[in-house]
């Protein structure tokens, strides 16, 4: 995730939204390879994250209603991406622990965006959202967290 100033409230609507809807569609993927292997459990668990992220995805728009957003909405750069470097996933070679991993590394680098929004924005309302959304990603993690220790991975905060 990029480390810039987010300075308005409509920016960090633009981004915020983008960063949602990537995860939604993200999440659906590593659903849909989860049943394709049989693994009911994580299958169900990433459809549930999908579910909240549309949530919060609305949510987020509904808040926006009015705002001009920026074009952060149509951008696919590495600042929003479920990636580290913005390259696609390649679903059919993730496997329960992979995919977990990929997903816990992009809830980290969300947590690490708004905090560093929370910590820099100049506008005490971006500083307020931002902390909302810390919470819901702290969430995200902590559920992936669990999954990853059932599946015999790590929990590496």
């Amino acid at each position: 995730m990029s480390l810039r100033q987010i300075r308005s409230v409509s920016e960090f609507y633009s981004f915020a939204i983008a960063i949602e809807r990537e995860a939604i569609s993200t999440y659906s993927g590593f659903a849909e390879r989860m049943e394709a292997l049989g693994n009911t459990e994580t299958a169900e668990l990433f459809r549930e994250i999908a579910r909240q992220e549309a949530g919060h995805a609305q949510e987020l728009e509904r808040c926006a209603d009015g705002f001009r957003l920026g074009d952060a909405l149509a951008m696919s750069a590495p600042s929003t991406s479920i990636t580290p470097d913005g390259t696609e996933i390649a679903f059919e070679s993730l496997d329960p622990r992979g995919a977990v991993e990929v997903a816990m590394n992009a809830e980290r680098r969300a947590l690490s965006f708004y905090q560093n929004v929370s910590l820099t924005s100049p506008d005490a309302a971006v500083r307020e959202l931002a902390e909302g959304m810390i919470l819901e990603e702290f969430e995200h993690l902590r559920l992936l967290e669990r999954l990853s220790l059932r599946l015999g991975g790590t929990a590496n905060h």
